[in-house]
């Protein structure tokens, strides 16, 4: 049988569709036809038009989603999906295309679907995709750990720090929160600059303007011209005199004889 796209399908005396005459590889059941793309891996038709994948023994990896696929990237396989919408009155109304774009990692067996703006694109532990000109975030298990509402994400040792546009009277801001791991808001985007001390400890404000917070929330009331931790202590500078704070926000200073001396 000859399929449109696909080729030759054959059809044996019980009526399951194979391909690959000297070495049968049977069809699912909602598969019309298939062809490889890669060594294990082939792109299979629905009847409805739709495209999935299957592996060389006819299992099913994906179920049919898909338009087309785009770039095969390694173990990722990026798959896209097209429609029309309308736009404009009933004299002037014209049709445009719209493109959404997913993918397929062969090896985790993740799927993230075919509906954002743009490729999801390989970060240093998860994939950033894009919708509405904002940006998200999926795990290596295809988990949303951020929604598509920032305009900027950055990977931080476990954490994410977020940018957002915050509206003022006269101006718009661009202000930073941070998110663990697990996408849980810790800060919200209410700061310049963020950066990690250490996990559950971490610097926000303005360069030179340093506040210090925990998960719990802010450590000392007083800001900080520079903040460092030290593995031990935190290392502070106000106003040309230095010191150092715990954990807990308790203050000391090292003494001559290098001993710390709670103030």
């Amino acid at each position: 049988v000859e399929v449109p796209e696909i080729g030759c399908v054959f059809v044996d005396w019980e009526g399951r569709t194979f391909i690959e005459e000297n070495d049968r590889i049977y069809l699912p059941d909602w598969c019309i036809g298939a062809k490889k793309i890669l060594d294990n891996v082939y792109l299979g038709l629905s009847d409805s038009g739709k495209w999935g994948l299957l592996n060389q023994n006819g299992e099913t990896l994906y179920m049919p989603s898909f338009d087309s696929i785009g770039e095969i990237n390694g173990d990722i396989i990026h798959t896209e999906v097209h429609y029309t919408i309308k736009r404009g009155g009933y004299w002037n109304q014209t049709e445009e295309l719209v493109s959404k774009y997913g993918l397929y990692n062969l090896v985790t067996k993740v799927c993230i679907p075919a509906q954002y703006d743009k490729h999801p694109e390989y970060k240093d532990e998860y994939y950033l995709v894009q919708e509405n000109g904002l940006y998200g975030a999926i795990d290596l298990n295809g988990n949303q750990i951020l929604k598509p509402e920032w305009i900027k994400i950055e990977r931080s040792s476990d954490y994410y720090i977020v940018e957002r546009e915050i509206e003022k009277p006269h101006y718009v801001e661009i202000l930073k929160g941070l998110a663990d791991s697990l996408g849980n808001i810790i800060l919200n985007t209410e700061f310049e600059e963020i950066e990690i001390l250490k996990n559950g400890l971490y610097k926000a404000g303005a360069i030179y303007e340093w506040y210090i917070y925990n998960d719990k929330g802010r450590l000392t009331e007083e800001s900080y011209e520079e903040v460092s931790y030290d593995g031990n202590m935190i290392n502070v500078t106000s106003e040309g005199w230095q010191g150092c704070l715990d954990e807990s926000g308790k203050k000391f200073i090292l003494s001559e004889d290098g001993k710390y001396i709670e103030l």
